[in-house]
């Protein structure tokens, strides 16, 4: 578990450098009422870098289980450069959220 502990610092870290940044609005009051539980935190955290389109550096050794589709979906989208090449390459939200959490997605 220390690994989730100093991915939420991280998080703090990255939503602060959003408030900073952000001139919208809508985004700012989201990123203000984050809850305080690290899931809850991570899936806001995504949904603002989902909306910043912001760019990711994905692992390119796909560690999801031969056969399945999400092993498939990550040989599809394991090339994106940002988050909206990710969903048009077949990435699902939740493909996302779980590869952020595992490090398996960086973003920059």
């Amino acid at each position: 578990m220390p690994k989730k502990k100093k991915q939420a610092t991280n998080i703090d870290d990255e939503i602060e450098n959003l408030m900073k940044m952000s001139d919208d609005i809508e985004l700012k009051k989201e990123i203000k009422n984050l809850g305080k539980q690290d899931d809850k935190k991570d899936r806001a955290f995504i949904r603002c870098k989902i909306k910043a389109n912001t760019g990711i550096i994905i692992s390119q050794t796909n560690p999801k289980k031969k056969g399945t589709n999400s092993h498939k979906r990550y040989q599809k989208y394991k090339s994106a450069k940002s988050t909206v090449q990710f969903f048009n390459k077949g990435g699902t939200q939740a493909d996302l959220m779980f590869d952020y959490q595992h490090g398996y997605v960086k973003f920059i």
